[in-house]
This record gives C-alpha cells, structure tokens and sequence, in this order.
C-alpha cells in the first residue's frame, strides 16, 4: 500500500522503475519515518495577545528527559528573539502546544554559537505540549542486516514491519545503487 505523501517527494529519476511492490516498501519507510520526526517536534509561536493583532513569528523544538525532568529544545535565536522583544512588550507570549512558558525563568542551558537552548518545564507544561520525547534510538535508522530480517518498532509510537525485497543478496548495495544517499545511514557516503 502506498501511503500519500506529507511533503512533496524529490525521489530519483528511475524511482517509477522500480516494481510496485519495492516502491510502496520505500515510500511505507519513509512515511514511518516522517511521522516519527512529526510526533517528535512541536512549533512555537512568539507574539502579543491575539486581541492586539499584532504578527507573530514561530519556531521549532523538541523535548528530551534527563533524570526525570522534562526539557524543551529550541534554538538559541528563538529565545533571543523573545529575550529581546519582552523587553519592550511584556505581555510577549511564547507558547508551545497548549503551555505558556517565561523563557527568561525557565533558561537552563544554552549554546550561543551552536545556536541550540533548553528551557525547564513543569509536568503540566510538559503535559501540554503533547509530543514524544526525543531519546536516543538504538538502530535507528536500522543497520541493513536488521532490514534484511524485518523488525517491529516496541515504542509506544510504533511503526510497520520493513522487508526488503529479496531479489538482491545484499539489500543495502541494491538500495544505494538506486536511492544513493537515500538509503545511506544518516545520508553519509
């Protein structure tokens, strides 16, 4: 079953060459993969109370866990933005899913030249926000010898059974010699 797509696809010339049934394994890869990103990022709005009609901007983050406490990852001219203008508009709101946070109380931990920042958040917070968190996969992307044998995601998010075709003896050269950096682990090489 090919699944539509969530973004416009750039896929390679002699990608429509392939039989249906490893195109649809593909484009089924790459859907799981989308949605694990999509589940794990959330937009930020920056701007005054609606009421004021005034713009706002936006940006992104994550959450991760450490020890327990929730944190949420943005980057650093994010909340340099907010940090600047609250400044001269004190009722800036900077508003993650259904949480309000106060960027200069929650300000844990930032990187200025990796342009990277992390702000605390309560368990409400962190309940509003409505993501997953972001944690470290092991084997994600897969090794190809996990592909060769199918796998099932066990995260709360889970994802379909991947199967190669068994045309090629070597699945990952057969990949790469059609995808290209497509189907190299984190698009390396």
């Amino acid at each position: 079953m090919i699944l539509p797509s969530l973004v416009p696809l750039e896929l390679p010339s002699d990608f429509a060459s392939l039989p249906p049934e490893e195109r649809s394994s593909i484009l089924t890869a790459g859907h799981a993969m989308t949605q694990y990103a999509y589940r794990r990022a959330a937009a930020i709005i920056i701007g005054a109370p609606v009421w004021r009609g005034k713009a706002i901007r936006s940006g992104s983050a994550f959450v991760i866990e450490q020890n327990g406490s929730h944190y949420l990852g943005t980057a650093w001219h994010v909340v340099a933005y907010w940090l600047k203008i609250r400044r001269r508009v004190k009722d800036l709101v900077f508003q993650v899913g259904e949480a309000l946070l106060d960027p200069s109380q929650a300000l844990v931990w930032k990187d200025e030249a990796a342009d990277i920042a992390f702000l605390s958040l309560t368990a409400e917070q962190f309940a509003q926000i409505r993501i997953a968190v972001c944690e470290a996969t092991k084997g994600w992307p897969a090794p190809f010898a996990a592909l060769r044998a199918g796998f099932q995601r066990t995260d709360p998010i889970s994802t379909p059974r991947f199967r190669l075709s068994s045309r090629s003896a070597d699945p990952s050269r057969r990949l790469k010699d059609r995808l290209g950096h497509y189907a190299r682990p984190e698009g390396t090489g």
